[in-house]
């Protein structure tokens, strides 16, 4: 199931954050200090579980147009 919602960016020392939804932890099963891979663009940023997608890893054209199939 997709949800929606609204988050409120904050701001952490230097660096800027956006709260999550406690129950989104929950079901994840992240907590407080976890890491967590992120993938986005312009318009659209995924908050994943899975630590292991590497960091700042451009995505080609090509892959990027596959993914949309």
């Amino acid at each position: 199931m997709i949800k929606t919602g609204r988050r409120r960016i904050i701001r952490h020392g230097g660096s800027y954050g956006i709260t999550i939804p406690r129950k989104f932890l929950e079901l994840s099963g992240l907590k407080v200090g976890d890491r967590v891979g992120i993938v986005y663009n312009r318009v659209l940023l995924v908050i994943n579980p899975n630590p292991e997608l590497e960091e700042s890893k451009d995505i080609k054209k090509k892959d990027r147009d596959n993914c949309s199939e």
